[in-house]
This record gives structure tokens, sequence and C-alpha cells, in this order.
């Protein structure tokens, strides 16, 4: 690696050049990047208001479902049987 330099053009002799550092050049447009910004701080406010939205949904608790008692075919009430 040959570091900076300057070459005379008449004898060709090379003077090295303190190297500065580059210089960073924006290659977005930072309008597009601000509405990106919004947009996806927009999103994440939905998603989050949907996401408590479930939690508060499945922290409910849930209705008590009563007890029903099916009536078997092949069962005889032993109560009831003797007293007929």
């Amino acid at each position: 690696m040959m570091p900076a330099h300057t070459v005379c053009l008449t004898c060709g002799w090379r003077e090295p050049v303190d190297a500065t550092s580059p210089v960073a050049t924006r290659t977005w447009d930072s309008t597009r990047d601000e509405a990106r910004y919004e947009r996806e701080k927009q999103r994440r406010a939905r998603v989050e208001l949907q996401r408590t939205q479930v939690i508060r949904e499945l922290a409910r608790p849930l209705p008590k479902m009563g007890k029903t008692r099916r009536q078997r075919s092949n069962v005889i009430d032993i109560n009831r049987a003797m007293s007929e």
C-alpha cells in the first residue's frame, strides 16, 4: 500500500502528503427518512396497542360454565328404579 503522495510532472519525484480523513456525504433523502421514521413510529404504536388489547382480553377471567349432566341410556338411576 503506497501512502498518499504527489508526483512532480517533470521529474517524477514523489512527495508524501498527510492524508486527510474522507468527508462523508449524505446519499439519502432526509425527508424520506423522516417520513419513514414517522411511519415506523406509528406502526409500532399500533402494534403495541393491539398487543395490550390482546393481553387485556386474555387476562379477563373466563365465564364459569355450569356443569350439565348428560343422561346416559345404559345407566339406571337406582333410587328411581326402586321407588317404582
